[in-house]
Formats: C-alpha cells, structure tokens, sequence
C-alpha cells in the first residue's frame, strides 16, 4: 500500500507542475476545491515541500483529518483553527478523489 501512494503522490506532483514548482490546485476542479487547495498550497509549503504532504498520503479518507490537527498545533504552524477543515477537504480530495454521493 505504501508504495501506491507514493506512486499516487508522484504522480499527482508531476501533473502539478505548471511553473516549476508543484501545487494542488487544479484548473479542472471545481471552484471550491481550487480554494481549498490553494490555502493548502500556502499553509503546507511553509514547512515542508509539497511532495512530502502528498508522499506520506493516508491509508483512509478521514485519517487527513489527524494529520492536519497534529500539523496545525505544531509550533510555529501557520494554519489557523478555521484553515483546518478546508485543507483537510483539499487533501482529501486530492488523495480520494470527491466524496461519493449516499
């Protein structure tokens, strides 16, 4: 399973290249998603490479949401309590893809 995330974050950072420097935002997502991806983009990046966020992908949907809480409460951590739920929705959908409909 580790090995098809990293091929997944690979992949994904490969497609996010428009300008030399890898981005979750995505010209075919919808507009939300473009946002939410965007404050990813900014907020993630201040302490580690992108390639890192996406590398260490979760097994699980909702296993996002641990890992940005423990990100957020870091010291130094840019991320806001508000920012939280936002990227945890850009990652979630950049490693699931959307949430299926019940």
């Amino acid at each position: 399973m580790p090995i098809e995330r990293a091929a997944m974050a690979a992949v994904l950072v490969a497609c996010g290249i428009p300008d030399g420097g890898a981005t979750l935002v995505r010209r075919e997502d919808p507009p939300a998603i473009r946002a939410r991806c965007a404050l990813a983009d900014q907020r993630c990046t201040q302490c580690h490479p992108l390639d890192r966020v996406l590398a260490l992908a979760p097994a699980a949907r909702d296993d996002w949401r641990g890992y940005v809480h423990r990100m957020r409460l870091t010291p130094g951590s840019a991320i806001d309590p508000v920012e939280e739920a936002p990227i945890v929705a850009c990652l979630q959908y950049r490693s699931f893809g959307p949430m299926e409909a019940p």
